[in-house]
């Protein structure tokens, strides 16, 4: 070798290292690239299936429509010459002639193929062979319920919160005409979209619904029933009022969000800058940030921030949502070992965490108040978006056997959930009604995985408590919350719980489970709940309504006496839609084809065609 040659030899080395590395560079950039492509083709294959399926839905009048804006603007010179912009460039909210002529489209389309599917949901017969003379007479009497209902409402409260029934007065708690927003689709679903209540309704939306509420409003309840019934008054009417205002509506709850950790503060005031992202003082207005929210609030306001950048194309909302679950399903703990029992490694989520510093401020665990919903909407989150969300799924059933094993208990053939903690062996024997929401949720998972049996025996289980609650009172109604003593296994309403808000959640699980199991005995429960609310809750005469039922194990006869001066709004929106769905063929919110959000509010599934035929 001449002298010096090592050098340039390890030059040379060097040389061919960096190359190496640069070519590995510009080859993981091209891998980047090729599967932000395939993303990008993926969904425009969404987009197609959607619009062929809306055109095959509305037929004529889509079609139509389709045609004449392909001609004015596909095929235009202005669209085929691309005048600087590509298909990429193509979105909502980034102006100009194309995108608004998009936007048209879409409404269009949405309109045609939504009016489709109402008159396919509520043109009698719906369905013969499931559609008996006696479940036709039992929905007829719901939808008169909802009428006798909405009258009451519109007579003495139309455009505030709530009703006060007994004292024929409104009253609002955040300013956005709850009650009427959460009430909407439930006219839609019950074939009322050519009535005055409805025309009504929507008309006060367009004209009085303030785009940003001006009191410190609850982002949760906020989130499942207005920007909920928004969104769903969208999906089932098509009326671009009801998407324009549930963009207005998610702008302000989306500050909710913009906190430390990404979790959603518990209560804000979108017009006020000091209280965007204000966290609730629950301590007497002691500590005005330190204060924690619940597992529910923190846990249940993503599938509204999804399915609007569905509907709007603004992706910033589901990015938000998507962030803030991750961030707490991270915050999982791991249980305590119990001697007793088999070791279960699967993480639990206390009722009470902290949104600004991430972390749980205690160790209560429940399927109850403060937490219930947490656990319905990872199903439900990925039942909306199955392809981009797939991974929920099985963190949906780790975490649901987790907090079974944790609150499931047995006192003789009573299968309840009960109050428990991180490292209590077993759970209290008591049962909020909150937590007959499971007996849904799992029939509704076993739909889904058939293999997981496990789910709907428990469903069942539960429920057989759930209906407990009802047949064990005087009255026919369930109260608040119970204790379970035995044996013998008997139910005891607690004694500061023993009213009845006309909650949803047993006629919720009945409907679910009369649709998985065709068992008659969850229709027959349902009619004996309306039958009692006939009895119990109705007052008689014009304007009346219904009110809350004060003491379900008393006495005297049904009368204001024993009554409440309140009825929620989850009586409209949930549980009359749930009992008129109850029997109604599955034709009507076939559970294939939209998820119902917490307040049971249906969104099409939007990874699948929506309106498709089931």
């Amino acid at each position: 070798p001449q002298p010096g040659s090592s050098t340039l030899i390890y030059q040379q080395l060097e040389e061919c290292v960096e190359r190496e590395k640069n070519e590995a560079v510009d080859l993981a950039q091209m891998t980047a690239h090729l599967k932000g492509t395939k993303h990008e083709l993926q969904v425009l294959q969404l987009s197609f299936a959607k619009v062929t399926t809306a055109l095959q839905d509305a037929k004529n009048p889509a079609r139509s429509i389709w045609n004449s804006v392909k001609n004015a603007v596909i095929d235009s010179p202005s669209a085929s010459s691309g005048g600087g912009r590509d298909v990429a460039d193509v979105g909502i909210g980034k102006g100009g002639g194309l995108v608004t002529e998009a936007t048209r489209i879409y409404d269009a389309l949405a309109s045609a193929a939504a009016a489709t599917a109402l008159q396919r949901m509520s043109t009698e017969p719906l369905d013969p062979p499931h559609d008996d003379p006696v479940s036709r007479k039992r929905r007829a009497a719901v939808r008169e319920g909802f009428e006798h209902a909405w009258e009451a409402y519109q007579l003495h409260a139309f455009g505030k919160d709530e009703l006060k029934p007994l004292t024929s007065k409104g009253a609002d708690v955040m300013g956005v005409g709850l009650t009427l927003v959460d009430a909407i689709d439930t006219m839609l679903i019950m074939g009322m979209h050519n009535s005055t209540a409805f025309t009504q309704a929507r008309d006060w939306v367009r004209d009085s619904l303030p785009a940003r509420p001006a009191a410190d409003v609850s982002v949760f309840e906020c989130s499942i029933r207005v920007l909920g019934g928004l969104l769903s008054a969208y999906a089932l009417s098509g009326d671009s009022v009801f998407r324009e205002k549930a963009h207005a509506m998610g702008e302000g709850l989306l500050l909710s969000l913009n906190t430390p950790t990404g979790l959603p503060a518990s209560v804000i005031n979108p017009g006020i800058e000091s209280k965007r992202t204000f966290i609730n003082p629950y301590n007497g207005n002691k500590n005005a940030f330190g204060d924690p929210t619940t597992l529910a609030e923190a846990g249940s306001i993503q599938l509204e921030l999804q399915y609007l950048s569905h509907v709007t194309g603004d992706k910033r909302f589901a990015q938000k949502a998507d962030a803030s679950i991750a961030k707490l399903l991270s915050l999982g703990l791991a249980p305590v070992p119990n001697p007793h029992k088999p070791f279960n490694p699967r993480p639990l989520f206390p009722v009470d965490l902290h949104p600004r510093e991430g972390r749980f401020v205690s160790d209560r665990i429940s399927t109850g108040a403060g937490a219930d919903s947490f656990y319905e909407l990872l199903l439900k989150q990925y039942l909306l978006r199955p392809m981009t969300l797939r991974s929920l799924h099985d963190v949906f059933s780790n975490i649901t056997l987790a907090v079974l094993a944790k609150t499931g208990g047995n006192v003789g053939e009573l299968r309840f959930l009960g109050p428990s903690t991180v490292s209590s062996k077993e759970p209290q024997k008591k049962m909020e009604h909150l937590s007959c929401f499971a007996p849904a949720m799992l029939a509704l998972y076993y739909s889904t995985t058939p293999t997981a049996t496990w789910a709907l025996e428990e469903a069942e289980a539960v429920m057989k408590t759930c209906m407990t609650m009802y047949r064990s009172t005087k009255t026919g109604l369930a109260a608040e919350a119970y204790e379970i003593k035995g044996p013998p296994a008997r139910l005891v309403p607690l004694s500061r719980q023993r009213y009845s808000l006309l909650r949803p959640e047993a006629v919720e699980s009945a409907f679910v489970l009369w649709r998985v199991t065709r068992k008659q005995e969850y229709r027959e429960f349902g009619w004996s709940v309306f039958q009692a609310f006939e009895k119990h809750s109705r007052r008689k005469g014009r304007g009346a309504g219904y009110a809350a039922v004060a003491d379900v194990m008393a006495d005297e006869h049904a009368s204001d006496k024993n009554r409440l001066d309140r009825v929620d709004s989850f009586f409209y929106a949930e549980t009359l839609k749930y009992m008129y769905l109850l029997f109604s063929p599955d034709k009507l919110v076939p559970l294939d084809q939209f998820v119902l959000n917490t307040e049971a509010h249906p969104f099409p599934i939007v990874e699948r065609p929506p309106f498709s035929a089931p």
